[in-house]
């Protein structure tokens, strides 16, 4: 089955950061076929969903900023889920 991995710098799933507009998060999926989606989740709901027209996928993404957690969900084409990433948790002061 898919392969996630989710990371900020360092840091990554099961670990926690502190976020501001400049901090990086990477998605790196691989063993998925054309047609799955991946999306990035927070506690603020579905931040994107993309569809992989590749058997790997690479998101970088920055200004992430006001969630409490990231994770991944990637899906097959009929919707079933694959496979569920733990979260990466954001620092809250």
């Amino acid at each position: 089955g898919p392969w996630i991995q989710l990371k900020s710098g360092e840091s990554i799933m099961g670990d926690e950061i502190s976020a501001d507009e400049t901090t990086e998060l990477e998605i790196f999926v691989e063993h998925i076929e054309l047609g799955y989606t991946v999306s990035l989740l927070s506690d603020k709901g579905e931040l994107f969903k993309e569809t992989t027209d590749e058997k790997s996928y690479y998101k970088k993404i920055t200004g992430l900023t006001g969630t409490r957690f990231f994770r991944v969900e990637v899906r097959r084409a009929n919707g079933v889920m694959a496979a569920l990433s733990n979260p990466i948790y954001v620092m809250t002061c």
